[in-house]
């Protein structure tokens, strides 16, 4: 987009714009990642269950459904329930199944989602950081290091890379061309993003706002337009 005092003033900029993309990537997008790679196992993805005569594994889209937490409320329908108590009775271990009643029935999954998340922020400052949650009988402990982070999460961060060479190819333009680069949202605090934007840019042409509130303020003032 053109910026300059040329441009503040005029009441239609759809001409500045330059060039639009995105790709579908934020910080739920990482919490989910951490949530499938690193904890799901605590709620039975290992486990198998006798269905007849026959051992089976964990569905699959039950464990997808648990790594995103605002579908973990919608486990607690009939069904959901009648199955869940079945793994429970057959399963060939108990103890992991014993933790996803407790956090379908008590209501958890956002409380460990806000851990998750905590440890992801404690990962922009820190090497390492401890996760840890312990309520209705789950108990997690896991050690996480920002560079299994980077590995967990390096599709993420992938696509954010992508997302800006596309861009800037169907804009016509060159990374040096580029003044300013304004970043916003916490995900722009994840080091791996910020390597991509720096090496891509470089630091100076970096600028950012108050990351955790700008995103909404941004739509606060296009509906305001609109």
């Amino acid at each position: 987009m053109r910026l300059g005092p040329d441009h503040v003033d005029k009441t239609d900029r759809s001409s500045d714009i330059l060039g639009v993309d995105g790709v579908y990537v934020g910080g739920n997008n990482f919490d989910s990642t951490i949530m499938w790679r690193s904890l799901i196992r605590y709620f039975g993805s290992e486990i198998e269950y006798k269905d007849w005569d026959k051992w089976l594994p964990m569905p699959r889209h039950l464990m997808q459904d648990l790594c995103r937490w605002q579908r973990i409320t919608f486990l607690k329908d009939r069904k959901t329930r009648e199955f869940v108590k079945h793994l429970l009775r057959t399963s060939n271990d108990a103890e992991p199944i014993e933790r996803l009643i407790a956090l379908i029935e008590e209501n958890l999954g956002f409380s460990l989602f806000q851990t998750i998340e905590k440890a992801k922020h404690n990962l922009s400052s820190d090497m390492d950081t401890q996760l840890a949650f312990n309520q209705s009988g789950i108990v997690i402990n896991e050690c996480i290091s920002r560079p299994e982070f980077e590995e967990l999460t390096n599709t993420h961060i992938t696509k954010i890379g992508s997302c800006i060479d596309q861009l800037l190819v169907t804009s016509g333009l060159a990374a040096d061309q580029i003044v300013s680069f304004f970043v916003t949202g916490g995900t722009s605090y994840i080091p791996a993003v910020q390597k991509v934007l720096i090496d891509t840019f470089g630091a100076m042409k970096i600028r950012t706002g108050d990351a955790f509130i700008s995103v909404a303020a941004g739509l606060a003032v296009s509906i305001t337009s609109h």
